[in-house]
């Protein structure tokens, strides 16, 4: 895991991207186009999580995940007691977020990480031509379609044999 920090021009706001290497120098790199709102218009280099360092990003303040939670961009002195909290059977709602923050760079950066790094053949994910994904890509994914046809059926499957065992 990999930690990518961006400062707003207003000083009162810190975020934390982390995710893999590969994925926060990517989102920095497309976070530029917010550079009217942070300290600097360069992409600075992600360091290497550490969650032992004198104040590293915590759970509790996230603000936003992404991409099935592989992404995740953190407010430093955002403090959100309720995704802490064991809320089996109850629900409680999310910490607001503080008054004091830069709420337009927070939202561009939050719009700018959501538009570069979707889910795959997501609803929001451009529709990608056969022709122009090459044929080593093609061959290492799966149809998403057929996974899903093939895990029903080994759960179906799966799930008769269990109760057809049980009545024997």
């Amino acid at each position: 895991m990999y930690n990518g920090t961006v400062h707003s021009l207003s000083g009162n706001t810190t975020l934390h991207i982390i995710a893999d290497n590969s994925t926060v120098v990517s989102l920095l790199s497309s976070i530029l186009n917010c550079s009217s709102l942070l300290t600097t218009t360069t992409s600075p280099p992600p360091v290497p999580y550490n969650g032992s360092s004198s104040y590293p990003p915590k759970p509790e303040q996230a603000i936003q995940y992404y991409r099935a939670s592989s992404i995740v961009l953190t407010l430093d002195g955002y403090n959100d007691t309720a995704a802490l909290a064991d809320t089996s059977g109850t629900s409680q709602s999310d910490v607001p977020l503080p008054s004091w923050v830069n709420t337009n760079m927070i939202d561009c950066v939050n719009q700018t990480i959501g538009a570069a790094a979707p889910l795959i053949n997501g609803d929001n994910a451009p529709a990608t031509s056969p022709a122009s994904v090459s044929a080593s890509t093609r061959l290492g994914a799966p149809d998403l379609q057929v996974t899903t046809i093939a895990s029903l059926g080994w759960l179906l499957y799966a799930l008769y044999y269990l109760m057809a065992s049980s009545y024997m």
